[in-house]
């Protein structure tokens, strides 16, 4: 049975980043971590279920439980708020490095979730990163756009088609650079879900979930 436990992590001035370590039981060298958004946490199905595909493929999963919602970083500056994420990420990233040997480490980040995670690959070709999920992603970021676009690491992107941030004329060149289909969900919002209709909500969630399961599987 894989164990539960919370890492010491210090981010952005050294303020404590809440999270939970699901460490599996046997031997593994892959690592998963994920980025929830601002008011989606990582317990919530579209960040959970993918989350919880990768512990079924044996990894380990760092998920952050983040308050920026709580903490006034909505009222930042852009700046400070890019500053905010990436010291979190980094910090995040590198104690959970520490638990063991990973020469696999896949990063799920779900909507400010994604704005981390580009931040994080940015100048950082050393990081042993070897895919990242893009789930709802902030597609109004040049950042986040040119890491989907850029295919490497290489990348899963799901959006809805609800989703205030999905951007049609954008979707095609980044599936060249993924060098593979986006996930589009017609009628799904920025939570994955279709409003009126949980069944359809089901759904989408049960198509992320196998897609996640056929990319992590390649």
């Amino acid at each position: 049975m894989p164990s539960f436990s919370s890492l010491e992590i210090s981010g952005y001035r050294d303020h404590h980043i809440a999270n939970t370590f699901i460490r599996q039981e046997d031997e593994t060298a892959h690592l998963g971590v994920v980025f929830p958004g601002i008011g989606y946490t990582a317990a919530m199905p579209v960040c959970y279920y993918p989350g919880l595909v990768l512990r079924s493929l044996g990894a380990d999963l760092l998920n952050l439980e983040t308050a920026y919602a709580r903490s006034g970083f909505s009222n930042l500056g852009e700046a400070e708020q890019a500053a905010w994420l990436l010291a979190d990420a980094a910090a995040a990233l590198t104690a959970a490095l520490k638990q063991r040997r990973y020469t696999r480490v896949t990063l799920v980040g779900k909507s400010l979730g994604t704005v981390a995670t580009a931040a994080l690959l940015e100048g950082r070709s050393d990081l042993p990163i070897s895919e990242c999920i893009w789930l709802t992603p902030v597609l109004r970021s040049a950042q986040v756009c040119r890491w989907i676009a850029a295919g490497k690491p290489r990348g899963l992107l799901a959006i809805g088609a609800a989703d205030s941030y999905y951007r049609p004329e954008l979707i095609a060149g980044l599936e060249r650079g993924l060098g593979r289909k986006a996930l589009v969900f017609p009628g799904a919002d920025h939570s994955l879900e279709i409003q009126g209709d949980p069944a359809g909500t089901v759904r989408v969630i049960a198509e992320l979930v196998n897609r996640v399961m056929e990319f992590l599987a390649l």
